[in-house]
């Protein structure tokens, strides 16, 4: 009876044993166990603009939904009736509905790990046909000519990005929603017209307009105007202001003998000289004329200079202010070989030739040009000096 027992005990064990073996080798080796699928519905509109009352559509597009799917609309979160389509239209929309597609998947497509799907939430932008329209308000307005004037407009109904054209006299002058200039005269006329980007309403609305009252200036007339002198010589200006003004004043006041008359005389002019005449009339504003004068001087070319650096006298060249329309400018060697050439009467020899500084002694120079409207042609000597 025990050996009985015994051999009982025995093949208790094996089995157990086997039965441990197997078992996760069935589990883990199953063929039939397979990765479930997740349905998926995604929504379009046909359009993301739109006016009250036009139709619109919106289309669900599903994966993993099978042959023969439903479809549940809801517009702000409650169900649409009747709509189980793939496809819903409406011409009932307002400014902020919110659409949205529920799934459920074909209950004959296998392989599903849930059946129900949301979509995405679409909103539109749903307008009116309110008119737009632009008032226009200007900070300054009675003014000097040449003072800047900012220029603001006021918009109503013109959507999230209104287009914006600013017209003076009907010509086109700028393109934000404000508008500075500088350049306005008596009478301009300011307005500034509105696109609305409400597809509903696509056409420009003009604001009220803005006529500029600016002061009239005296016209200041300077004679000469602008004038070419010989050195050494005076000018005598004459100034004429056709309005009444309240005052005057010459600068630099320092060039004339009598800065305190409308028709002063220059001290004698050795430079070119531009002189400042600013007028203030009775209302406050100001008007400002120049006068150019150019200083002739005789061609008198030097005969030494000394190029060491200090500043004085370093470079040959055509004394400034002399009127010449230069053809040839060139330095020689003793020996004939070129050490410099220029058409450009500004430019000068600065004693070296090709980066290496020349030795004191004689040099040659030739200068070919027109002065006073005459032919020149100089050929001699320069002395530089180290």
């Amino acid at each position: 009876m025990e050996l009985f027992y015994s051999f009982i005990s025995i093949k208790t064990k094996c089995i157990a044993f086997i039965a441990a073996i197997l078992v996760p080798v069935i589990l883990f080796s199953n063929p039939a166990r397979k990765t479930f699928l997740i349905p998926s519905v995604k929504v379009v509109a046909s359009t993301l603009d739109l006016c009250k009352g036009a139709t619109i559509s919106f289309t669900a597009t599903t994966t993993n939904a099978g042959a023969n799917p439903s479809y549940q609309w809801k517009k702000n979160g409650v169900i649409v009736p009747n709509e189980t389509k793939d496809i819903y239209s409406t011409a009932d929309l307002g400014t902020d509905d919110a659409i949205q597609c529920f799934l459920t998947a074909d209950p004959t497509f296998i392989g599903l790990e849930t059946y129900n799907a949301a979509s995405n939430i679409v909103i539109v932008n749903v307008f009116t046909d309110a008119q737009p329209s632009v008032s226009i308000r200007a900070t300054a307005n009675n003014i000097c000519p040449g003072t800047p004037v900012q220029f603001f407009s006021d918009v109503t109904n013109g959507g999230r990005s209104p287009v914006y054209v600013w017209k003076i006299n009907d010509q086109p002058m700028g393109f934000q929603s404000d508008f500075t200039t500088s350049s306005l005269n008596n009478n301009d006329k300011v307005i500034c017209y509105v696109t609305s980007d409400n597809p509903c309403n696509p056409f420009p609305v003009a604001s009220n307009p803005i006529v500029i009252n600016a002061k009239l200036l005296p016209t200041v007339l300077i004679r000469p105007k602008d004038t070419v002198v010989v050195a050494g010589t005076q000018l005598q200006i004459n100034t004429i202001i056709t309005a009444d003004y309240l005052s005057f004043n010459w600068s630099p006041s320092g060039s004339l003998v009598n800065p305190q008359s409308l028709s002063p005389l220059t001290l004698p002019l050795l430079n070119a000289t531009e002189l400042h005449l600013l007028v203030v009339v009775n209302n406050s504003c100001t008007v400002n004329e120049d006068i150019k004068i150019k200083v002739f001087r005789r061609l008198y070319m030097p005969n030494t200079f000394s190029p060491n650096g200090d500043g004085l006298n370093d470079i040959f060249r055509i004394p400034p202010d002399v009127a010449i329309i230069l053809q040839e400018f060139s330095v020689y060697d003793r020996s004939g070989a070129k050490l410099f050439s220029t058409n450009n009467p500004e430019l000068g020899w600065d004693g070296s030739y090709k980066g290496a500084p020349k030795p004191s002694g004689t040099y040659v120079f030739v200068l070919r040009g027109i002065v006073e409207n005459k032919p020149v042609e100089l050929k001699e000597t320069i002395y530089l000096v180290r």
